[in-house]
């Protein structure tokens, strides 16, 4: 976990730490054998929306073909580069890294404040659960 401590000097009454986390990555692996239909059309570096189409398989032989999505928004880390039609991907291999655009954070006020300290100018979000 990275920490940085930042002045916050437009906002004295909400001085403190905050400390920032990592983003996320999302590691795709083949859970079966299975065979590429239509190589991926991303790389290393592309950003991807959630719903994207990574990869057509088929499953065993003669199998309807699959489309493997994005479970989420961010840059496409790792593509496997033997993903290719035809090729024979085997169960656990890794196809995919797709790394998280979103940063988390968590502000831990310096001291106590109250609501009229806060200057009204100022945006001030505070989540106190995860988005569903």
């Amino acid at each position: 976990m990275l920490t940085m401590i930042f002045p916050m000097l437009t906002a004295g009454a909400l001085a403190g730490q905050l400390t920032l986390q990592e983003p996320s990555s999302e590691f795709y692996y083949s859970r079966d054998a299975v065979t590429v239909l239509a190589a991926p059309v991303v790389t290393n570096g592309t950003w991807i929306e959630k719903g994207s189409v990574l990869l057509t398989i088929q499953t065993g032989r003669g199998g309807e073909s699959q489309l493997l999505v994005s479970k989420s928004d961010g840059y496409i880390d790792y593509v496997s580069d033997k993903l290719s039609p035809g090729y024979r991907v085997t169960a656990g291999e890794m196809l995919f890294i797709i790394r998280s655009a979103r940063i988390l954070a968590k502000h831990e006020l310096a001291g106590q404040i109250s609501v009229q300290e806060i200057n009204q100018q100022q945006t001030v979000w505070l989540c106190d659960q995860a988005k569903a």
